[in-house]
């Protein structure tokens, strides 16, 4: 009895540690979108025009990680290396990143999946696009300054 209890303890830290470790590796989190604005925003991003984005839940994006305060910061994170966005960005067709900026109290009043309905209508502040040149030239860091 106490083998199999030692066992499921060394598996359960050795899974627990592994994917903290796992997880803290495969995610680039050098973009940033500063909010200059007076409202909350969130922002779907793209490297294609329209999105094809797999998360498409309003749900996702008006969540409190996600969201970004006026006159503050937020990381947008992507799974993969240092190198992350720099693929993501050149499988587009375009070679450019799409951030859509939504105000999070105009979307919230949507459920489920319907990110792309709500930016197929216009139900979005802004568009915003670059390279990875552009992105570079900023620091990787996008400023949302309150202009549709």
């Amino acid at each position: 009895m106490k083998k199999h209890a030692l066992f499921l303890l060394c598996l359960f830290t050795t899974c627990f540690c592994g994917c903290k470790y796992i997880a803290m590796d495969y995610s680039n989190s050098m973009l940033t979108v500063r909010n200059n604005s007076s409202q909350k925003i969130t922002v779907l991003y793209s490297n294609s025009q329209p999105p094809t984005r797999r998360e498409n839940n309003v749900e996702f994006y008006v969540s409190d990680n996600n969201y970004v305060e006026p006159d503050s910061t937020n990381t947008i994170y992507i799974s993969g290396k240092s190198d992350a966005w720099h693929y993501y960005i050149s499988e587009g067709k375009e070679k450019k990143l799409f951030i859509y900026v939504f105000s999070v109290d105009e979307i919230k009043q949507y459920h489920g999946p319907v990110m792309n309905e709500l930016i197929n209508t216009n139900k979005y502040l802004k568009v915003l696009n670059y390279t990875e040149e552009e992105l570079t030239a900023l620091n990787w860091q996008i400023t949302y300054n309150n202009e549709k």
